[in-house]
């Protein structure tokens, strides 16, 4: 049959799907979801149906109308279930030609959850990162997130958080083989600081492949004074950590997460006194470039997870551990300590009992 002329009717376009027949009809996938058909002539029309829905946009009723009225309440019904299952969308003209362009598999990822990359994308860059260290652990965080769409983000180059071998003679960051683009220049510690006294908000990554150093705490204790998002991914004894994300007032900071970690260690003083050694001097740790890569990709997931609001709690206030040795990837929630130095609330609070002359009457 010949479709019907609809002009302003909404329009719906097929996303593309792989087709793969069984013996008693055929699956739809995409991504991570099956559809399967059956029943007797259900597959036939759906191969029909297919090139017709997926070659431009069109209304329902002109894509029912292709069928013969015997066919077409079943087409109709297998049409409003790809929408229900969001593999029929309804697209606009403007946007026909980047629906049916080839997609990456970016794309069919936020699909899933409903949601487009360009969408994600824009809410990643909402909030102005700034990852602070130039070595191979910060280079590969960088790579995944500009891979994810995050690039409203700043390289800073710390004296205690850098590997000089990624820096040329001019200050300039070499480009690594499996990077796309050049990085330039990363901002020095004067640059640094007009742009955090210049910021109302930012995300401070902070990254060490070498174990911890004293600016860790530095930092979270600025980050907290400020109102800045701290997140802290390093490496130590071949084990990677990443987060917790602390938002000052909403979570744990990282002293409260490092106190906590010390006070299962079998010598809490010793393992303080390294965490405040300098090792930028003289830094002697082995690692193997997976641990580098796992670690990187992993916290640049999880930045991306919570800024795109996907799964908004994820990182907040906790910490994930992960060693390629085991192999095993632990995931624990941080709770704040009491009277805690650096974001316990009593820092700024007067104490509830007041002095006793203020509530005596005057003589």
């Amino acid at each position: 049959m010949n479709p019907p002329n609809q002009g302003h009717a909404p329009k719906f376009l097929l996303l593309p799907v792989q087709i793969i027949e069984t013996s008693l009809g055929l699956i739809l996938k995409r991504g991570c979801l099956q559809l399967k058909i059956q029943g007797k002539g259900a597959a036939a029309a759906v191969r029909r149906l297919i090139p017709l829905a997926s070659s431009h946009p069109q209304p329902l009723d002109t894509l029912v109308a292709y069928f013969d009225e015997p066919e077409q309440p079943h087409i109709e019904r297998f049409l409003h279930l790809l929408i229900a299952k969001n593999l029929l969308v309804p697209v606009g003209e403007a946007t026909a030609s980047k629906t049916q362009t080839m997609e990456s598999p970016l794309d069919v990822f936020y699909w899933h959850f409903g949601e487009t990359t360009e969408g994600v994308t824009e809410r990643l860059n909402r909030m102005p990162v700034a990852i602070v260290g130039v070595n191979l652990l910060s280079r590969k965080l960088v790579q995944s997130l500009h891979a994810s769409g995050l690039t409203n983000l700043k390289i800073v180059d710390h004296p205690l958080l850098r590997n000089a071998s990624l820096l040329d003679n001019k200050g300039k960051m070499r480009k690594l083989e499996e990077e796309k683009e050049d990085l330039g220049i990363p901002m020095n510690l004067k640059e640094w600081e007009a742009y955090r006294n210049s910021s109302s908000s930012m995300t401070m990554v902070v990254t060490s492949e070498f174990g911890l150093t004293p600016l860790f705490h530095d930092l979270n204790s600025h980050c907290v004074e400020n109102n800045f998002h701290f997140f802290p991914v390093w490496l130590e004894d071949m084990i990677g950590y990443v987060g917790p994300l602390v938002i000052p007032g909403e979570s744990a900071c990282f002293h409260c997460a490092r106190a906590r970690m010390n006070s299962h260690a079998d010598d809490p003083r010793t393992q303080d006194l390294i965490d405040r050694a300098d090792w930028s001097e003289t830094p002697t740790v082995g690692f193997h470039p997976a641990m580098i890569a796992m670690l990187g990709n992993l916290a640049a997931f999880e930045l991306t997870k919570f800024y795109s609001s996907l799964f908004s709690n994820s990182i907040l206030g906790r910490m994930v551990e992960i060693s390629l040795l085991g192999p095993r990837l632990k995931s624990r929630k941080i709770f704040k300590i009491p009277r805690c130095l650096v974001c316990s609330p009593l820092r700024t609070t007067p104490s509830i009992t007041p002095k006793l002359d203020v509530c005596m009457e005057p003589k």
